[in-house]
């Protein structure tokens, strides 16, 4: 009770906060919104999977749609009340799992320290936080299930239900969620070890269910997900996109340093979190950074304190495991993936410290009324000053444009801060807003060293916006430049050229669109709109019919196949047919 009223305590004022501006596709999709077919929640992508990545999250989507479907209050304060029951729920099961290693008074205090840890911040108001929620409540969930049976001698029913339902929660809600295996070898392997549990542990039954319960929910996760969105993992065509990971255009060895640099970074996290929003550096780090080297330093002393401690058959393998399960999955040594960095992929760092700390406050306080009571004075001095960080911080959560503005003044040579302010302002749809992000997109692009189709295709609406058409002629034209397959900007551009009357530039434009997509509604579209202008009804009508069979719920269209065959009887291209005769069957008794 005590952690919950913490964590509500810690994150009340956000609750009626606007939903921000990253979120809207959240809680605004087909799959929390409509009710018809439940079905979908586990046949598709993740709903904020970007074009060509392949998220699947059955189990976030599944949350999301019985968030919105049964809460009666307003989304936005919905949303965040269960990210922040989620938040109570971890520490709940963190207190009640180290319980099992270190004294009671220790195992609460350090959940406690995780509830407060300013971290927390970003996964209670960014509301895809959820995702990263689950997966660790899956994880840190099956690993108090898998001790409380190992310590028992055999697997319940109770706990084999509650077993699977967590690895479910890890696997099904986030990809990070898969770390749940290394750290369940590691238990099993740890207390299969201790003298008094090596025959409860060693028993075939137990060692049998235990695999079950990770590789039966894994499975079916890894052919669900086949089956929705393919085998692999793809992150969509972000290369050339200021704001994704740059690390995804980047091979092995320019890759390695900057991933060394992200282990120093969530470690820093874990002592000294950095509160901003962009996490992504102005320039990728180099073996010449230090914090690649120290990131080196840090992999190498986590190697050796994982076998020190498995040799010693101490408990503080387990952090060690779930720490560095969770950095192979996120930290781009092995692979990119699609965020660079962020404090919603910190908290299984930050749930490791909290075990380190329940591990030093037990060692600390162990049969000392006196020193527990110390201990317990430290821990809320570290609290309140966690609680000052996330109160100032939860400030700058506002709204989008306080969080972005923050952002920039900590890091004013960022191009992608200055980016993401501009992206603020922009939505906010005043004159004076687009000003100030027409120039700050001018100055992200010159700060940037690597082009980005997101930033000029942004420049370019703002430019249409404000009524400058040619400047943004002159922006798509760099895009294609730079990047001659960019589907949007041929047609963009193809329709700037219609506009100005110059037929000879806009068909050869869309014949380039019509080359890398010959069924794209745009592409149809604008044929359709040449066709016309030349008067060939005949071509017109062809491609709105051809249009209209693969989107047959296009409005815009059928109003102009409409218009275009009312052209056609009056020109005299169509012989308009005579009504059809009334049925006066139905009349005949």
């Amino acid at each position: 009770m005590v952690l919950v009223v913490l964590a509500l305590g810690l994150y009340v004022q956000t609750v009626n906060r606007p939903i921000f501006l990253l979120d809207h596709g959240v809680p605004v999709t087909a799959t929390a919104s409509d009710p018809q077919n439940t079905q979908a929640l586990v046949q598709r992508a993740y709903p904020r999977s970007d074009s060509g990545a392949s998220r699947y999250r059955p189990v976030t989507a599944l949350v999301h749609w019985l968030n919105q479907r049964i809460t009666p209050l307003p989304t936005s304060a919905a949303f965040r009340i269960v990210n922040i029951g989620l938040l109570a729920a971890i520490g709940i099961v963190m207190a009640l799992w180290l319980a099992q290693y270190v004294d009671r008074a220790a195992a609460w205090l350090a959940a406690a320290l995780f509830i407060a840890h300013p971290v927390q911040t970003e996964s209670i108001n960014h509301l895809v936080g959820r995702a990263d929620q689950l997966a660790l409540l899956g994880i840190i969930g099956f690993g108090y299930a898998q001790c409380r049976a190992l310590r028992k001698g055999g697997w319940s029913l109770g706990w084999m239900i509650a077993a699977v339902l967590f690895a479910v929660f890890a696997v099904g809600s986030k990809e990070t969620g898969l770390a749940l295996i290394p750290l369940a070898l590691v238990q099993h392997w740890l207390l299969s070890h201790r003298p008094e549990l090596a025959d409860k542990a060693h028993s075939n039954r137990v060692v049998a269910v235990s695999a079950a319960l990770i590789l039966i929910p894994t499975v079916l996760y890894l052919i669900a997900r086949t089956d929705a969105v393919g085998w692999g993992f793809r992150f969509g065509d972000q290369q050339q996109d200021l704001t994704s990971n740059p690390l995804l255009a980047m091979g092995v060895e320019e890759r390695v340093p900057a991933a060394l640099s992200i282990a120093s970074f969530y470690v820093r996290q874990v002592f000294w979190p950095e509160s901003t929003f962009n996490h992504i550096p102005a320039s990728v780090p180099t073996w010449s950074d230090a914090p690649a080297g120290f990131g080196l330093l840090l992999l190498v002393s986590a190697g050796v304190a994982f076998v020190h401690t498995l040799r010693k058959n101490s408990w503080l393998c387990i952090p060690i495991a779930l720490a560095a399960g969770h950095y192979a999955i996120v930290g781009h040594l092995l692979f990119p993936i699609g965020p660079y960095a962020t404090n919603r992929l910190a908290l299984p760092f930050v749930a490791a410290g909290a075990m380190a700390a329940a591990a030093v406050i037990h060692r600390f306080s162990i049969g000392s009324d006196r020193l527990r009571a110390f201990a317990t004075i430290v821990c809320i001095i570290v609290g309140l000053m966690m609680w000052y960080v996330v109160y100032t911080v939860n400030d700058k959560w506002m709204d989008t444009i306080t969080l972005m503005r923050f952002d920039y003044q900590r890091q004013p040579y960022n191009p992608v801060a200055k980016f993401n302010l501009a992206a603020a302002h922009e939505a906010q749809g005043t004159p004076g807003g687009d000003k100030e992000a027409i120039s700050l997109l001018r100055e992200a692009e010159d700060a940037t060293t690597r082009f980005s189709a997101q930033l000029m295709r942004r420049l370019a609406h703002l430019y249409e916006r404000n009524d400058q058409s040619k400047l943004a002629a002159e922006c798509y034209g760099y895009i294609i430049k730079k990047r001659p397959t960019d589907l949007r900007s041929h047609v963009a551009l193809a329709r700037y050229e219609l506009e100005q009357d110059n037929f000879k530039d806009a068909k050869g434009l869309i014949a380039a669109a019509r080359a890398l997509s010959p069924t794209d509604r745009n592409v149809l579209f604008l044929l359709y709109q040449i066709a016309r202008e030349e008067k060939d009804y005949t071509g017109a009508e062809r491609y709105l019919e051809q249009l209209l069979t693969k989107y047959p719920d296009d409005d815009e269209a059928q109003y102009e196949l409409d218009r275009l065959h009312n052209v056609m009887d009056v020109s005299g291209f169509r012989t308009p047919q005579a009504p059809a005769p009334p049925d006066t069957q139905s009349y005949v008794e």
